[in-house]
């Protein structure tokens, strides 16, 4: 007997709950423990390893659960459902799943040849950030169950709002992704005196400090500020900010866009309302009625 899971059911609405903490987990925490965290102890360890575990699972669910066709049915044999996953997401889902932490070496070593090897490394983890864009397929089955279209019908969002709210959600986590990054680069040119890490002398603050001087960088970026105090001297340096500033110009362009698309749509219903319904002059409306 074949097993098929629907994306209304029960089953796969858990294990979309499931997906999404763990996407959360690996887009929030993920990139701060490689960029500021040289070593995880062992509950990190240990969670690292039950999320592998379950992104293997997801694997093995995906490869029975039923997709929407271009038509609108429901496709429910194993050949074409599995034919379609290997085809979209199977790799991306694979190099998730690679448990990189066997590549990681416990012993320091005193090369720093050595070292940077190992952080290059980990580097691979950074994949499984590539099933941040599920979330995206994840949203379409939550349509198939009424609570949650009932919670979208109350809030009245139009187009417009909703792809101004995905961006602004998108935006929140590049500034995190790249302010790792941006002291990731530091990193590896092994804290030399011409990163700004060495420059600013906090290599020796905490973690918490440091992430928030990067935050610092990615927004006076993104927002085209620049008030001058961050600077690039590495060939890493100036490959994240040239990246950032690149990401700015096109957010800011997205977003001026959007605005003008929903200012306009606005200006269109409220027309169409006019004239479909126009008014009537007061005293004219007092003669028809007889209200005087």
């Amino acid at each position: 007997m074949m097993i098929i899971i629907m994306p209304n059911s029960s089953f796969k609405l858990f294990w979309n709950i499931v997906i999404m903490i763990m996407l959360a987990y690996t887009s929030i925490f993920v990139p701060y423990q490689i960029a500021f965290q040289d070593d995880e102890g062992a509950f990190l360890a240990g969670l690292s390893i039950l999320i592998d575990v379950l992104f293997f699972v997801d694997i093995i669910v995906n490869f029975f659960s039923s997709y929407e066709t271009t038509g609108g049915r429901e496709e429910t044999s194993l050949k074409k459902i599995a034919r379609n996953y290997i085809g979209s997401w199977f790799l991306v889902d694979l190099l998730a799943t690679f448990p990189t932490q066997i590549l990681e070496k416990e012993e320091d070593a005193s090369n720093s040849d050595v070292n940077k090897l190992a952080r290059l490394a980990r580097l691979p983890r950074l994949y499984r950030l590539l099933r941040i864009m599920r979330i995206f397929k994840i949203i379409k089955v939550f349509k198939y169950n009424r609570w949650i279209n009932k919670m979208f019908t109350k809030l009245k969002l139009n187009a417009g709002m909703t792809r101004m709210l995905q961006t602004l959600c998108v935006a929140l986590f590049m500034v995190h992704l790249f302010s790792c990054f941006w002291f990731l680069s530091a990193k590896f040119s092994e804290f030399n005196p011409n990163t700004w890490v060495y420059q600013w002398g906090i290599l020796d603050s905490g973690g918490i400090y440091q992430y928030s001087v990067c935050l610092y960088w990615a927004f006076q970026t993104l927002t085209t500020v620049g008030y001058g105090d961050f600077g690039a001297n590495t060939i890493y340096e100036y490959f994240i900010n040239l990246i950032w500033m690149l990401f700015g110009v096109s957010f800011y362009s997205f977003v001026v866009g959007s605005l003008t698309s929903i200012i306009t749509a606005e200006s269109s219903n409220a027309d169409n309302l006019n004239v479909s319904h126009p008014t009537i002059p007061i005293n004219h409306f007092t003669v028809l009625t007889h209200v005087l």
